[in-house]
């Protein structure tokens, strides 16, 4: 039997590569146990048409240890795919690291071990590789770890984080099967995952494209390789079956983890670098987030991407962003609240079309400007600078 962990960043798609992984290998006759080890507890929720399923956690608390059964937390999915989800406190109560050890000492306890498998095939949340999300890389469990990422440089970030946290572990033997490739469509994706993967010495097993597939077959409650199995992702996922089958025979190398060094981090470029530097902030889970001039000496591209991150950090992880820029439009296109500052003091504070005004910006920057609508938000065009003597 073969044990494979399926790392990854939360949100990067290591769910759905794992639960079409399992349907595929199940359709190639192979039997599979997938476990999925996130909180959100929606591993399997494609290969059991979206129901809802009693996490291991929910059933230990609620059921004495003399009545608890396996078949109450283990559904069987499409393809026969058994299906177990570890679950997680509720937030801000309990750590969810500590959910998977007890998850692992309960279904073992349960006589998971009896249960006639090919490949039990571990969805684990990796982007702070602590004591209990770093259980699947021990020895005892993990013969194989994907690591899935995208060219978001936080993605590529904690895909080195689980290299370092394998190489803490130790190993008698290789285990590391390689990245796997989920594109989000950012600028010159393939590029640098390439320079990522080669630099810590992996293949790239499989790249990965967004479809419209997805979409479609989450609404309908299936992996996309039940809905439209000949489909392209479903095409790579078959790929992606097949390459499993070959570790699983011996035909196929594993790698050893060789991360990078920070200072190997830091030979990127100017953009690339103010990720990283952004990535190691975000992996202390901040609440408030106090940044001094991050797009500086960036290109406008660069710029544009860091600023956006930004606005989506406040959207998806709650994080309260305070930035300190001198670049006026970035800010009004991009910030919900200004505050500008003049002679060392408070001048205004508001929305950026109540503070980026005209009267304003000749005040605070000796400049006269003119005011176009930017979708909504203001943007500032230079027209000349104020005389001295009316400034």
């Amino acid at each position: 039997m073969l044990q494979v962990a399926v790392y990854g960043k939360g949100g990067i798609g290591k769910s759905t590569t794992s639960s079409n992984l399992s349907f595929t290998l199940a359709k190639k006759g192979v039997k599979v146990l997938q476990i999925g080890c996130d909180p959100k507890h929606d591993s399997t929720k494609y290969l059991i048409e979206g129901k809802e399923q009693t996490t291991v956690l929910d059933y230990i608390w609620s059921t004495p240890p003399s009545e608890r059964k396996l078949e109450d937390i283990m559904l069987t999915g499409a393809g026969g795919v058994m299906c177990i989800e570890a679950g997680g406190p509720e937030p801000g109560i309990g750590c969810a690291g500590r959910g998977i050890l007890t998850t692992f000492d309960t279904i073992e306890r349960m006589g998971i071990s009896e249960i006639e498998k090919d490949i039990t095939l571990y969805d684990v949340l990796g982007d702070v590789v602590c004591g209990g999300f770093a259980v699947p890389m021990r020895n005892e469990y993990a013969d194989a770890v994907y690591i899935v990422t995208s060219g978001e440089f936080m993605a590529i970030y904690a895909a080195n984080n689980i290299l370092r946290g394998l190489l803490n572990f130790g190993t008698d033997r290789p285990r590391v099967a390689g990245i796997i490739l989920n594109r989000r469509n950012v600028e010159n994706e393939r590029e640098l995952v390439e320079r990522f993967a080669k630099g810590v010495g992996l293949p790239i097993v499989v790249d990965i494209p967004r479809s419209k597939e997805y979409i479609e077959s989450e609404k309908i409650g299936k992996t996309v390789s039940e809905a439209f199995p000949d489909s392209i992702p479903a095409g790579i996922y078959a790929e992606l079956a097949d390459d499993l089958i070959s570790i699983r025979s011996g035909k196929r190398e594993l790698y050893d983890p060789h991360p990078l060094s920070d200072a190997q981090l830091n030979e990127l470029s100017a953009g690339q670098h103010q990720k990283v530097m952004l990535a190691r902030g975000l992996v202390q889970e901040p609440e408030i987030l106090l940044l001094d001039e991050p797009t500086s000496n960036l290109d406008v591209r660069h710029q544009l991407d860091v600023t956006k991150m930004l606005k989506r950090l406040t959207e998806e992880r709650d994080i309260l962003v305070i930035m300190i820029s001198h670049d006026i439009n970035i800010a009004a296109k991009y910030s919900d609240e200004i505050i500008m500052l003049h002679d060392g003091t408070i001048y205004a504070v508001g929305t950026p079309k109540e503070v980026i005004t005209e009267e304003n910006l000749k005040v605070v920057y000796q400049v006269e400007t003119s005011i176009v609508d930017d979708d909504g938000a203001p943007h500032v065009i230079l027209k000349d600078a104020v005389p001295m003597e009316e400034a």
